[in-house]
């Protein structure tokens, strides 16, 4: 269960699933109200204000992400006529590869854009970041690692928002 204010955390192994996942929960996000979208038996609350959808890929290349964002568009059926194949980026969803980044970078520029857009689209619907354990050197280090986390938090709570890690 993913409630504003809070995070929700997605892990598994590689080749599982988890962009098909996230795809799901993205495309319930960006979808037209009056679309059906299969979100996996996931149910989302519509985002009927229209506020910021922001992805944030640690791990894979730009253009990876760029077909993954193609991918989750179709799912989520935004098309201009109903009979073209052609799907069109709502503009609340934006999607960021931070792969050419430092991993202190990464975290800022995370930060940054989530005030900008907060402000800009009046509330952000959803945070996803995938890679999450790119943000620290290491994994391991407990210290390190819950940093970040309750960095997370607080912009979970600030930006009242649900912030995705996987």
């Amino acid at each position: 269960l993913g409630t504003q204010g809070n995070l929700f955390g997605i892990t598994g192994g590689e080749g599982t699933g988890k962009s098909n996942y996230i795809a799901a929960m993205l495309a319930g996000c960006i979808c037209q109200p009056d679309k059906e979208v299969d979100t996996l038996g996931i149910q989302i609350t519509a985002n009927s204000k229209r506020k910021a959808v922001l992805l944030y890929d640690t791990e894979q290349s730009e253009v990876q992400l760029f077909k993954n964002v193609t991918n989750l568009i179709k799912r989520a059926k935004q098309t201009d006529k109903p009979d073209e194949f052609k799907a069109f980026k709502p503009e609340e969803l934006k999607a960021f590869c931070l792969t050419g980044m430092s991993r202190k970078e990464r975290l800022h520029a995370i930060v940054q854009s989530m005030d900008k857009f907060y402000y800009q689209y009046g509330g952000i619907q959803l945070v996803v970041i995938d890679g999450i354990a790119d943000l620290v050197k290491s994994a391991n280090d407990e210290a390190e690692s819950v940093a970040v986390i309750d960095e997370l938090y607080r912009l979970a709570g600030i930006y009242n928002t649900c912030i995705l890690c996987v």
